[in-house]
This record gives C-alpha cells, structure tokens and sequence, in this order.
C-alpha cells in the first residue's frame, strides 16, 4: 500500500514539473528567446500638412491660429512661399510662434520666386503665449502663402540635418545642386513656388499642398527609413521658373525624451509631520525640455480642512533629469477621525511621455487615537457578533456530540 502511494505521488511530481517545463518553454518560443529589440527611432509626422495653405495673401504680413497636438521632441515647421512676378529679389522672412521667434533654416530669394523654412523646437513651444503664428516678409511680392505642419522625435539639439536650396529659370526638370543627408529614422521636406504646377520627383515625395491664386506654391514630404543622402529632381509641366528649399529633419535617439511619473504610486505623513513631499521623475532620457502639470483632489480627506490643495507645473531644461518635487501641507487638527487620503494627479506632460504612475494617493495618519466606538460601522460589528456566535453555538454542538459518545 506504502509503494503504491509513493508512485502515485512520484507521478503527480513528474506531471509537475512537465507542466513547468512547458510553461517555461512556450515563454522563451513566444519572446523569441530574448527580450525584443527597442525600436529605432523615427520622425512621424504630428500635425499633418494641409491640403491648402492655413495662411494666404498679397501681402508681406499674415496672421493665424494654428494648435500643435501634444506630443514628444517635437518641432513646428512653417514653410512659406512668396512670388513676385516683376522680379523683384532678395525678400528677408521671419515667423513668430505665441511670439517666440522661429529659427531660419533654408531660404531661395535670388530671383522672382522666393521660398523659406523657419522651425520652432520643444522647448520654444513650450514657452510660447499663445497659438498665433505670424509671419512677416520684406520687399516687394505679389502672392504669399503659409504651409504649417509639426512632428515628433525629432532631435531637439540639431534638428535639422541638411538644407538646400534653389532656383530653376525656364527649365525641367529641376534637380537640387547636391546631395542632402538624412539619417536613418529621418524626414526629408522641401517647398516649391512656380509659374508651373509640379507633377512628381525621382524621389517619390509626397506633395500635400499646391496651387494659389492661379500660380503653384506647394510642399512635399517623406519618411526615410534608412540613412542615406536626399537630391530631389523635381519635374513641373512645362518650363518652369520656381523657387525651392529643402530640409531634413534628424530623430532624437530612441526614449531620447524619456517620460515623466511620480515615483511612487502611495504616499503616507502623519498628520502632525507637516507637508508631505511628492516627487516626479525623468527616466528613459533627457533630451529637450519637458513640463507636466500636477494637481490634488479630495478622497476621504477634504481640502481646506485636512490638506490644502496644491496645483502648479514641474519642468525641465533639455539635459535635467533630476527629481522634480512639490509640497502638499497637511492640517493637524484635534478631531479623533481616523486615517483619511486625498489624490494627486500628473497631466498635460509635454515634451516627454507621461509615464506611470501618474497618480498616486496620499494617506494622511491620524495622531489623535483610534476612532470612538460609535465610528465603527454597525454592518462590522454585526458581523463580528454573528461570527462569534457561530464559533459558540458549533462548540457547544461539538461538546454535547461527545458526551453521548461517551
């Protein structure tokens, strides 16, 4: 019998350790072995570029609104497109984001077609005032127009790899004078501005926009997966006489950005310690500025009577990932009430990712003894008696079972 038993329990261990083995094994098949690779870094495009124009006219000064979705590392690209068809040349531009000026990248103004790429990175956008971009040009023109459009993950240091530019006189096709680098993960944009409409490129870039007041003012754009160079030859209708300029756009390094959390997900103070200190961190990287708002909301505890609320915003300089840290004080008051918390809660991260947790709760330990007898909630004490009784009641039974037994 004593044998049987031991080869029972013998083959329940092998079952065992089969069934871990494979558990094990099916983990390793699905992972591929190893953990998978973190994926290169690339530019994607945030803020689309429009199929029109935002911003059109006949004179050297527009205005409008334009609203940059959240995101990380990301930079603002104005491409403007002037004509003058008596021939007037060298036109300066400039461009102004929530008033903060926009950095002049690539600009063709030699004859009587003009073309320009201003930029405007994170830490820019995150100082702005407002969402009116404005762009101001000298000098004689007879059409104007404004193409807007942002990405992300690009690189907030040197975001812009290469430029070119310049300009074709009663000719097709034309090809930019030479080879502009972009790296792998890149984007590569260039403006155009012409008596012609423009029909395609050897380069398969993508046009978004075109054609304004009867005269062909446009932007192309594209991805480049692998690193290389970009030279565009770019074909029109007919004979052309048109501006260009070009850009490429360099990705930040992989989580280049990081994210921001709070570095714990609970918090406790004793309510007679006074503030508690909540501390949000930068990990997984540090390039380009970053901000995140962070505010409190009552749980069981109030505002006013147990804590004070606390709001404001954390940021960070391009390169800082040290700890960021604000107060929340606590009242101590003389009320028995037992523990209460309140929440704190990360929002609006830009810049960097908002990672996790982005919200946490905060205990606040009451000082003043536990609660009186007529805090505790009656459904406990119910419960507790009606267990108590049970116990009792079985016991007896038990008791009075071995009695008759005996």
């Amino acid at each position: 019998m004593l044998e049987l038993s031991l080869n029972a329990l013998q083959r329940v261990i092998r079952i065992g350790l089969i069934l871990c083995l494979s558990f094990v094994f099916s983990i390793f098949i699905c992972k591929g072995w190893h953990e998978p690779a973190e994926a290169d870094a690339a530019v994607t495009a945030l803020d689309a570029w429009p199929a029109t124009p935002q911003l059109n006219g006949t004179t050297g000064n527009l205005s409008g609104t334009f609203t940059i979705s959240a995101g990380s590392n990301r930079l603002l690209v104005v491409a403007v497109d002037c004509q003058d068809t008596g021939g007037s040349t060298g036109q300066t531009f400039s461009a102004t984001y929530g008033g903060v000026a926009l950095t002049q990248a690539a600009i063709e103004n030699s004859n009587r077609r003009q073309t320009w790429i201003g930029y405007l990175n994170e830490a820019g956008i995150a100082g702005r005032s407002g969402d009116t971009l404005s762009v101001t040009i000298t000098g004689t023109h007879t059409n104007v127009s404004a193409h807007i459009a942002s990405y992300q993950g690009v690189d907030q240091t040197t975001s812009i790899t290469g430029t070119s530019s310049f300009y074709l006189n009663n000719a097709n096709p034309g090809t930019f004078p030479a080879a502009v680098t972009v790296n792998a993960g890149g984007y590569g944009i260039y403006t155009f501005s012409s008596n012609q409409t423009r029909t395609s490129d050897n380069e398969t870039y993508t046009e978004h926009s075109d054609y304004l007041n009867g005269l062909q003012m446009g932007v192309a754009s594209k991805a480049f997966a692998a690193g290389g160079t970009t030279q565009p030859s770019i074909t029109y209708a007919a004979n052309a006489r048109a501006s260009h300029s070009l850009v490429t756009l360099n990705p930040s390094a992989a989580g280049g950005a990081g994210t921001l959390q709070l570095s714990s997900a609970t918090y406790s103070v004793n309510e007679n310690a006074g503030p508690v200190t909540i501390t949000v961190t930068r990990t997984g990287g540090n390039t380009g500025a970053a901000s995140v708002n962070y505010a409190t909301s009552n749980g069981t505890a109030t505002a006013g009577s147990d804590y004070t609320s606390a709001s404001g915003t954390l940021n960070w300089a391009d390169g800082d990932s040290a700890d960021k840290t604000f107060t929340v004080s606590i009242t101590n008051d003389p009320d028995t009430e037992g523990n209460e918390n309140f929440n704190v809660t990360l929002s609006g991260a830009t810049g960097a990712s908002l990672g996790t947790p982005s919200s946490a709760t905060v205990t606040i330990v009451d000082d003043d003894g536990v609660p009186p007898p007529s805090q505790v909630p009656a459904g406990n004490f119910i419960l507790f008696v009606a267990v108590f009784l049970g116990i009792l009641i079985y016991g007896i039974r038990k008791n009075q079972e071995r009695k008759k037994q005996l």
